[in-house]
């Protein structure tokens, strides 16, 4: 069978986030996935969720909020606002490197320290994905 014209679905594997927070500080964090090519924002929010995140103790691992499986594995502007004494609002252009990976989960990875602020970073399985905050 022949399709002119048409795209087939990709079957893409799920995104997973991470928040870390590092600060000594109680920290409420809002992170959005947005459709890059959404012509108003109402229609490119894919993913929302508020969370509290209690301070770093100093010792062991940072406090970590989870989300896993929250949308399918493709290009995202991801919004991060920071409240701790204000409000402060962060982004970062997720471009997948690892879909056809069956090895690898998809994952972004948001870190809250104190300098400078919040780092992102995501799986890469190689040197030729372009994303930036």
């Amino acid at each position: 069978m022949l399709l002119a014209g048409c795209s087939l679905p990709v079957d893409r594997p799920g995104l997973h986030l991470r928040v870390k927070n590092y600060r000594a500080a109680n920290l409420d964090v809002r992170v959005e996935l947005l459709d890059p090519d959404a012509e108003e924002r109402s229609g490119a929010v894919v993913f929302s969720d508020h969370v509290t995140l209690p301070a770093h103790s100093g010792d062991g691992d940072p406090r970590t909020w989870r989300g896993a499986d929250v949308a399918p594995a493709r290009p995202y502007r991801v919004e991060v606002d920071v409240t701790e004494v204000g409000r402060k609002s962060y982004h970062y252009h997720y471009v997948p490197d690892c879909t056809g990976s069956a090895t690898v989960e998809p994952t972004i990875e948001v870190v809250l320290n104190d300098d400078p602020g919040v780092a992102f970073s995501q799986t890469r399985c190689s040197d030729g994905v372009k994303s930036s905050p």
